[in-house]
């Protein structure tokens, strides 16, 4: 038995068969690219839809965000505005409660110190009424007054006033005088133990007023 193997090796395909059916798959093939093409231009168009979607809400999240800062800033400046407000009112509240307390305390030490003085010039005008009435007169209290302030090694010469005018007298005081410095001349100097202290004369009230 004969095996007889054909190889195909071309394949002629007449024009007027084969231009149709590229026709077809050329069509076929436009076809599609069409299609693909309004796919993708369908595509591209959500897309930018979509943009625009994300554009728009950015926008709206934006406005919506400087919405809320701003009303946060104005709630803040308001809140911020009233308690500087109410720091001022306390402070001035304090102001003045520290300005009465300090009128308060001048009046109350001015009305202290009016009545310090005026119980000590009331205590100085009993001691001198006191004191008059001790010596049981007005006239013998300034007496004793005078008498208190002469000094403590006062000396009093009592001279004669014979007839005569008041120069004449003068004259007689005038060698008495000079005799007595005569004499205290001619004494010996003291002997110096001790230096002696002057002690000064007490204070004595005033006497009181006459009112008239």
């Amino acid at each position: 038995m004969t095996v007889l193997t054909g190889l195909v090796r071309n394949i002629y395909i007449p024009q007027q068969i084969r231009s149709p059916i590229q026709q077809t798959n050329i069509a076929t093939e436009l076809q599609l690219t069409r299609e693909q093409e309004q796919v993708t231009a369908k595509t591209e168009g959500e897309l930018r839809e979509a943009e625009q979607n994300v554009k728009l809400a950015t926008d709206e999240i934006t406005a919506e965000t400087e919405k809320l800062v701003a009303e946060k800033l104005a709630k803040g400046e308001k809140e911020a505005a009233e308690l500087k407000a109410e720091t001022q009112k306390l402070v001035a509240s304090i102001a003045k409660e520290t300005a009465q307390m300090e009128a308060d305390a001048t009046r109350t030490l001015g009305e202290a110190t009016a009545k310090s003085r005026q119980l000590h010039e009331e205590a100085k005008a009993q001691k001198l009424v006191l004191a008059v009435d001790a010596f049981g007169s007005g006239d013998a209290y300034n007496r004793w007054v005078f008498a208190e302030g002469l000094p403590a090694d006062i000396q009093i010469d009592m001279l004669y006033a014979g007839p005569g005018t008041f120069w004449t007298d003068l004259k007689g005081f005038s060698e008495t005088l000079l005799g007595k410095q005569a004499s205290e001349q001619a004494k010996p100097a003291p002997k110096l133990d001790k230096p002696r202290t002057n002690t000064a004369a007490p204070t004595r009230p005033n006497p009181p007023a006459t009112t008239k």
